[in-house]
């Protein structure tokens, strides 16, 4: 049953649209040489059974079977090829499963859409890549949701993104005030604050207007 060939079953535009999504997945580096086959299901019935396939050297295996990261990149333009007329993607956790230099292309990807975006988030690679197209906004332990202004936070956002992601961020003027302010939070928990949730925003770097203060 396994070496039926299923496509053969498809319809011309069916073969088409499976070409097309193959050449995408090629263009994200991804497997490609797309077919359908027998895999493997957790529903009795037979149509369950049926995935794609991907060719790699010379043979025929099922997308399931590829790493994390690449099932979910592979995942997500499968979605995307398959939507339709929707406006509209949610994603959480972006970031799990796929390397620094994927989610930056699949941040970029996504900003070139038509639609809206909706993701969540705990990665400083994440924050840092979103471009002038989005935005960015926090939720905080009580379940409070607000937004973060661009025009204030976008140089704090490119040099130090790990400042969005604390349960507390401080801001000194220099290298003196962020070593007191170190020394102070370090007797204050009793451990490396960075181990316990706050995050000094690091010296040596310029400060933008004052009107337009990191956030603290």
């Amino acid at each position: 049953m396994a070496k039926v060939p299923l496509e053969k079953e498809l319809n011309e535009e069916s073969r088409k649209a499976l070409a097309t999504l193959s050449e995408k997945l090629g263009k994200s580096a991804l497997p490609t040489g797309l077919s359908l086959g027998l895999t493997s299901g957790q529903d009795p019935s037979i149509g369950s059974l049926i995935g794609l396939l991907a060719q790699h050297e010379g043979k025929d295996l099922p997308l399931s079977s590829w790493g994390a990261g690449t099932r979910r990149m592979a995942a997500l333009e499968v979605a995307a090829a398959t939507a339709g007329n929707a406006n509209l993607t949610t994603i959480d956790e972006i970031e799990r499963d796929l390397e620094p230099y994927r989610l930056r292309k699949l941040l970029g990807i996504l900003e070139a859409t038509k639609g809206q975006v909706f993701l969540t988030t705990h990665s400083a690679v994440a924050i840092a890549a979103v471009g002038k197209l989005g935005h960015l906004w926090y939720l905080d332990g009580k379940g409070h949701i607000g937004y973060l202004s661009a025009a204030k936070i976008e140089a704090q956002q490119k040099r130090d993104p790990e400042t969005f992601l604390a349960k507390l961020a401080v801001v000194g003027e220099g290298k003196t005030e962020v070593g007191f302010l170190n020394f102070l939070l370090a007797k204050a928990f009793n451990v490396n604050p960075l181990d316990d949730g706050a995050h000094l925003r690091r010296p040596g770097q310029q400060r933008g207007p004052r009107s337009s203060r990191d956030v603290r």
